[in-house]
């Protein structure tokens, strides 16, 4: 049930932006036919963009020597972030904490008001673990998307197959030269062209890095055009013409689509409305803006001034400074992000090779 709802909530999504890039498309019949009519199948990894390709240098055609060690390294990788994954569900759930029944911003208020502490530091500890663990789930599957596709390529790469006619998928008649071309080009710019879809977002130096290029790209594109997009453009036609105001409608119009999401996902797998999502994300958008708006005159002076030749210490140690400065806010709101989908954790299915953490926390809820 889980999986379906996850599903339904992305492809729903999709389905939104199919319908907006479509909206004024002609039927054949018209003369002055505006764009090529894509259908929705197609639509759905249409999320891999110039932006997202690693390098100038693309691979066009790898050797079988590039594709089996893009095969190893993704083996490797896998392990390891497998080995943390397990360390991560052991510590939370072998170390659980009961999890509040108060929202986390109602908490946050009460904390200002009255003095009652939100969080303790083994509280923090165990929602920070459990963080990891939601990013190492979502970022495996991907890792095991890629690793197939690799697996493919590979198959399709062969000495034999220099031209498509030669290769035993063809001869055999299950795919047409074209089809098999088609099919070869897109595993090669899937798994050498591509950024990773949780690509690295610990080392961002600011949260529109984060949120932009970091963190779950698939759904970027979504959210701009349902999002930032509309927002910033009713700014506009309304005749505000501060740009700077109109791009932060803009901003918060995409994370108001992001947490309408996500709490789509807690009521339908656990039957509850916190609003905790909707604040953890609006939060997070907040803080893009107000970062730019302090940050961005100090990136201007910069631009001005001649960049010094060697090491810059002070230059390093800034970025480093707003850096541990952009973690110590995430995490005084994580919480918000990580307790609507622990309160029930007893209901989860959460795969594990030596942990059952559905008995562990049945007892706590």
């Amino acid at each position: 049930m889980d999986v379906m709802i996850i599903f339904t909530g992305i492809y729903s999504f999709k389905m939104s932006l199919f319908i907006k890039y479509n909206r004024k498309y002609l039927p054949d019949t018209k003369i002055n036919q505006q764009k090529e009519f894509t259908p929705y199948i197609l639509t759905l990894n249409s999320w891999r963009h110039d932006s997202d390709i690693e390098s100038k240098a693309e691979i066009k055609k790898p050797t079988i020597k590039q594709v089996n060690e893009k095969i190893k390294s993704h083996v490797l990788m896998l392990m390891l972030k497998v080995t943390i994954y397990e360390l991560v569900i052991y510590l939370f759930a072998n170390y659980p904490q009961k999890i509040p029944e108060r929202p986390y911003q109602i908490r946050m208020i009460e904390y200002f008001t009255k003095g009652i502490p939100i969080f303790t530091a083994a509280s923090m500890f165990h929602y920070t673990c459990f963080f990891i663990f939601i990013y190492l789930f979502l970022s495996l599957h991907y890792d095991l998307t890629v690793l197939y596709s690799l697996i493919a390529l590979r198959c399709m790469t062969t000495s034999q197959s220099s031209t498509p006619e030669k290769h035993i998928l063809v001869k055999s008649g299950l795919l047409t030269p074209i089809q098999f071309s088609l099919l070869k080009n897109y595993f090669i710019t899937y798994t050498f062209n591509t950024k990773h879809c949780f690509n690295n977002p610990w080392i961002s130096k600011n949260p529109r890095e984060v949120w932009s290029s970091r963190w779950q790209t698939m759904l970027a594109e979504t959210f701009r055009e349902l999002g930032y997009l509309p927002l910033r453009n009713l700014c506009i036609s309304l005749g505000i013409t501060s740009r700077k105001f109109c791009n932060a409608m803009g901003v918060l119009g995409a994370f108001f689509i992001s947490s309408l999401l996500h709490e789509y996902y807690i009521i339908g797998m656990f039957n509850m409305i916190t609003g905790e999502h909707l604040f953890f994300f609006m939060s997070h958008g907040l803080i893009m803006i107000v970062w730019e708006l302090v940050f961005t005159s100090e990136r201007e002076d910069k631009m001005k001034k001649p960049e010094k030749e060697g090491y810059d210490f002070r230059k390093h140690a800034a970025v480093f400074l707003k850096w541990l400065l952009m973690l110590a806010i995430y995490m005084l709101i994580l919480p918000a992000f990580t307790e609507p989908l622990m309160r029930r954790i007893d209901l989860w299915i959460i795969p594990s090779l030596f942990t059952d953490v559905g008995n562990i926390y049945k007892n706590l809820v």
